[in-house]
């Protein structure tokens, strides 16, 4: 394997593995790897001051999931932390930001006021509720070191499938073993959303994330033939077909494992709906902005897309620009607009 890395720079190789979030899973495959550890030394001793970071934040996450769960509060958890718990060996292999859960949108106010009994508050100043479904909390330890969860009010931001999987569905079939006292999404449903959420944000032009296509992986490794047919049933009623095809086969042409191959075959004749088709597709950003302001039915969510995307409060002026004096807000607003022309049409 030494021929294989000597035309690479190691610095290089570390910033991929923390852009692809699988810095964490490389740094243990060199744990096996006598050979390489002088190569990816800068990697190894990233992941050592990641752990231990990872793990004072993790030591907050339980406790603020089970006074979520003793206040009455009805969640489901997704995405990595679910994930880590579920799929990976050992949860600090999951790179994760944050803790995402979702809830059903009539408990947003006792969400909200749950967290903030418990230090949380909200890191952005407002609630778009026009272009995203879901909010932030944060709770900081220390500077730079916060806790941080999203609460998803839908399935997803994406209008297309937002709707396609409910909260009740994700909490009737939720995992409440692996751990006590808290609701991790099931591997079936858990699979559908990692497909839904890796396309979306492909549609859009991100980065395709390696540890999203890896999350893919594992959960067709490690789900039992009772899971299987539930995600073939699932996948067939919701029309997810082409999505799942593609999704699954572009994580394939990285991993080549038998158990992404005997999933894909397991969905032949599965329905497909084809007014989903274009989140295979990389979009132009007036694309995007076309079809989301078309998504929306009314003339009030219209005009309140397009208010919170051109003109939200200050705070999320502040938020990016920082702080100033009151009469710098309309200079701020205008910089704001002539920047976002020109990003989509660098696009």
């Amino acid at each position: 394997m030494d021929k294989e890395f000597k035309n690479y720079n190691s610095t290089d190789v570390l910033n991929i593995a923390i852009e692809h979030g699988v810095a964490a899973v490389l740094a243990r495959v060199i744990e096996t790897n006598q050979s390489q550890k002088s190569f990816f030394k800068d990697l190894t001793n990233f992941q050592l001051h990641q752990n231990l970071r990872n793990q004072l934040i993790d030591q907050q996450y339980y406790p603020t999931l089970i006074k979520l769960s003793e206040a009455g509060i009805h969640f489901v958890v997704l995405k990595g932390y679910a994930l880590s718990h579920t799929v990976y060996p050992t949860p600090l292999l999951r790179t994760k930001a944050d803790v995402d859960i979702i809830i059903r949108i009539d408990d947003k106010d006792a969400v909200i006021n749950a967290f903030k009994t418990m230090g949380f508050s909200n890191p952005r100043g407002w609630n778009p509720t026009a272009i995203i479904n879901q909010f932030s909390m944060r709770k900081t330890l220390s500077p730079g070191v916060n806790v941080d969860f999203d609460i998803h009010l839908r399935l997803s931001n994406e209008r297309g499938v937002e709707n396609i999987i409910t909260f009740d569905e994700l909490l009737k079939a939720a995992d409440t073993n692996t751990l006590q006292n808290v609701p991790l999404v099931s591997k079936p449903y858990a699979l559908i959303h990692a497909i839904v959420h890796m396309l979306h944000h492909r549609n859009v032009g991100d980065t395709v994330k390696l540890i999203w296509l890896y999350d893919l992986l594992l959960l067709c490794q490690t789900m039992n033939p009772d899971e299987k047919q539930t995600f073939r049933k699932l996948i067939d009623k919701k029309g997810l077909t082409k999505l799942a095809n593609f999704a699954l086969n572009l994580a394939n042409s990285y991993f080549s494992d038998p158990s992404l191959v005997l999933t894909i075959e397991k969905l032949r004749d599965a329905s497909s709906n084809s007014e989903l088709d274009y989140l295979i597709t990389i979009e132009t950003r007036y694309q995007q902005f076309k079809r989301s302001f078309k998504q929306r039915e009314s003339v009030l969510e219209k005009w309140m897309y397009i208010k919170e995307m051109a003109f939200p409060p200050a705070a999320e002026v502040y938020r990016k620009y920082g702080k100033k004096p009151a009469y710098y807000l309309p200079f701020l607003y205008i910089r704001r607009f002539i920047g976002g022309v020109i990003k989509h049409l660098s696009k």
